[in-house]
């Protein structure tokens, strides 16, 4: 949207809600936590290949905002 577009409208960011951001573009804050869990338990057991490699996996499919 262009910033002269008369339907734009200016929100100061110590105005903006964060977390409905991060809800409106997917985010979910306990599936996360779940996936968080899941992979401390996988590296703090006696870690099998299998479980490195989903760890090494997970991290190569982390989004590139960038």
């Amino acid at each position: 949207m262009n910033l002269l577009d008369p339907r734009f409208k200016y929100v100061p960011a110590a105005a903006t809600d964060i977390a409905s951001t991060w809800r409106r573009f997917g985010f979910d804050p306990l599936a996360n936590e779940k996936r968080r869990a899941k992979l401390k338990r996988l590296l703090s057991s006696d870690a099998e290949p299998a479980a490195l490699s989903l760890v090494r996996s997970e991290r190569r499919l982390k989004p590139d905002y960038g």
